[in-house]
């Protein structure tokens, strides 16, 4: 099953100024992080988790970038 649809462009700027965005019309499913990640970070990373689970399903750049990304914006 899906989650929610974006109605507009989501983005967060890293330290590095790379911008990862999720785009509208992106179905946000939250599972491309385990549930027991997600149990722990609760509501307090959601938007990271959104642009994390976008950059995982149309990669931005490295894995290895994309979830340092998911780290530091938590």
């Amino acid at each position: 099953a899906g989650g929610p649809t974006l109605r507009e462009n989501f983005s967060y700027r890293d330290p590095r100024k790379k911008v990862w965005t999720a785009e509208k019309g992106f179905v946000f499913a939250g599972k491309s992080l385990p549930r027991a990640v997600r149990d722990v970070l609760g509501d307090s990373c959601r938007d990271a988790a959104l642009v994390h689970d976008a950059a995982c399903a149309r990669p931005q750049g490295a894995a290895a970038d994309t979830h340092l990304m998911l780290y530091e914006a938590c």
